[in-house]
């Protein structure tokens, strides 16, 4: 409800101020409301699972266009794909963490019932990046216009290397600019409907290609053209979602507020160092490659990151799941609650996310040669140390919501950044073939995990512990388990490819559906302790309360159950 709507009727208002009153109740009725608002434990269990299918229909569609495209156009002209893609993830830096904060105060006011706070909000953040955008533009034109002198393009493919380039600068300017838009789902909590619109954006920029490619020879314009069409299609569904949930929520250029923009970016400052420094860990990989070892080395380390990408979404989709739990308990001063929650959660991680990483560690060889072909198979050392990378840093990633719950951002966003930028110093000298180690696209992952991987497996815990103020081996508990989990699945992976020598799809399948089988009842029962699997039931139960939180009642404040760092 409006401020307006709640005063009192003056003598010398005009006839028909009781209706405007009346109507202004029922805007401000309707948006406390809202529509399709998402709350308890079953909208949590809808997010969670469409937030998989949509990770896991990404990776599948991934998987096969990047077979299709290395086998049609070869690894050289393929290279500017993923290249392409993560040129992308740096221009996202500039608008993520603005999009994080915005999320977070825009749930504090619709929850608030502020609808003049939140058309504020919502045209200040949409209209404030379109003015970034106009800096943004030029620069990435000209990047694009002369990558031939900075990038390696295969010879003669250089002006459908830049055509992609162009295609994937508008598909950024156009997906943020649609994501801006369709923040009101994730503070509606209807994530969901965000899978849905990611969905169709993946189905869209792969399959385009797939037609356009193998059946009219486009080659990389095909590429170009998927790209494009995916993120129209974004826009159209994410404006379909707006209108679906927030019509209330209009785009007025007169509401747009220099001060309020700059106080949805202050945070977000140290959010965006950290970003840095975790895309210099990872992402930034691929330049380098390509820059130093040319783009058919850079097609073939572009295609195996895809593993490495994948898992690292489905672990912000388990942090996403505890992150309102967190935020909920350390405002309620629940403290103690808090830690033991936050050792049951990293145990959780650990052990479910150890079947994927020790299978690929296990099944790298086989899995390559009958995805890529033979000729891929000397790419499984990459793969196994990308995968010991993660197993080393991802338990850790549920710690770091304390970071953004008690706003100590700064110490972790500086860190970050200098690691990543030590990150990649180190790394172009293991691989430089010059006047480095000459160790090749394996010296990618190895400097990612003696820099910024072994800060991220050490300094969360210790950070963490030290501003709740509880014993410095706090967070490292948990890994004694973890370790055991390791331990055991890979014995059986090893097993298993012993006894299926797998050299097909059917017995890849049939071996991972052998070792789930085996390996989750032990995870979860066995490995797992009783107050752990309590934790995990409780996450429902107080998601259901925060939805109700949501649809009117008022437990707790709200920016304690908003998460800010959506990276």
């Amino acid at each position: 409800m409006t401020q307006d709507s709640s005063k009192p009727s003056q003598p010398d208002q005009a006839p028909d101020a009781p209706q405007a009153a009346a109507a202004q109740n029922a805007t401000g009725e309707k948006f406390r409301r809202g529509r399709g608002r998402g709350g308890g434990g079953r909208q949590m269990l809808k997010n969670l699972t469409t937030n998989f299918l949509a990770i896991t229909v990404q990776m599948l569609l991934g998987m096969v266009l990047t077979r299709f495209l290395i086998r049609t156009l070869g690894p050289a002209e393929y290279g500017v794909v993923p290249l392409s893609f993560q040129l992308m993830t740096f221009l996202t830096l500039v608008t993520s963490s603005v999009n994080a904060s915005v999320g977070r105060f825009l749930t504090i006011e619709m929850t608030r019932n502020d609808l003049q706070a939140a058309r504020g909000t919502f045209n200040s953040s949409f209209w404030g990046l379109l003015l970034v955008f106009t800096v943004l533009i030029p620069v990435a034109v000209g990047f694009a216009w002369l990558s031939p002198s900075i990038l390696k393009f295969a010879p003669g493919s250089e002006a459908a290397s830049q055509r992609v380039l162009l295609a994937t600068m508008f598909s950024f300017f156009t997906v943020t600019a649609s994501s801006n838009i369709m923040i009101t789902a994730f503070a509606r909590n209807r994530l969901d409907l965000q899978n849905y619109v990611r969905i169709a954006w993946h189905i869209t920029r792969v399959s385009a290609p797939l037609a356009l490619v193998g059946w009219f020879g486009w080659g990389l314009d095909g590429v170009s053209v998927g790209i494009v069409l995916g993120a129209v299609v974004h826009l159209i569904f994410s404006i379909r979602t707006w209108r679906r949930l927030n019509p209330e929520l209009k785009l007025t250029p007169k509401l747009f507020s220099k001060k309020r923009f700059m106080e949805l970016t202050d945070m977000s400052v140290w959010l965006m160092m950290d970003k840095i420094g975790r895309v210099l860990q990872f992402n930034a990989s691929i330049l380098v490659v390509n820059i130093i070892l040319g783009a058919a080395a850079a097609g073939k380390y572009g295609a195996i990151m895809i593993f490495g990408r994948s898992l690292i979404m489905y672990n912000r989709s388990m942090r996403l799941v505890a992150t309102p739990v967190v935020y909920a308990m350390y405002g309620r001063g629940e403290f103690d609650q808090m830690k033991k929650f936050l050792i049951s959660f990293v145990r959780f991680e650990g052990i479910m996310l150890a079947l994927p990483l020790a299978g690929l560690i296990v099944m790298a060889e086989p899995l390559l040669t009958v995805w890529l072909g033979a000729e891929y198979a000397d790419l499984a050392p990459v793969v196994v140390w990308m995968m010991v990378g993660l197993i080393v840093t991802m338990p850790n990633v549920p710690v770091r919501i304390i970071f953004a719950a008690t706003k100590n951002v700064r110490e972790p966003g500086i860190l970050s950044m200098a690691t990543g930028i030590v990150n990649i110093l180190v790394s172009i000298y293991m691989v430089h073939p010059t006047w480095g180690l000459d160790m090749g696209l394996v010296a990618m992952p190895l400097s990612a995990l003696f820099t910024t991987q072994l800060k991220n497996w050490l300094f969360p815990p210790l950070y963490a512990a030290h501003v709740m103020k509880y014993k410095w081996h706090t967070f490292f508990v948990p890994f004694i388990r973890i370790a055991i989990s390791y331990a055991f699945i890979l014995g059986l992976a090893w097993g298993l490819r012993w006894l299926f020598q797998p050299d097909s799809w059917l017995d890849l399948i049939f071996a991972g559906l052998i070792a789930m089988v085996i390996y989750l009842p032990v995870g979860f029962f066995v490995l797992m302790t009783k107050e752990d699997r309590d934790h995990i039931k409780m996450v429902r139960k107080r998601r259901g309360r925060r939805g109700q939180a949501a649809a009117g009642e008022d437990p707790v404040d709200p920016a304690t159950q908003v998460d800010t760092s959506m990276d």
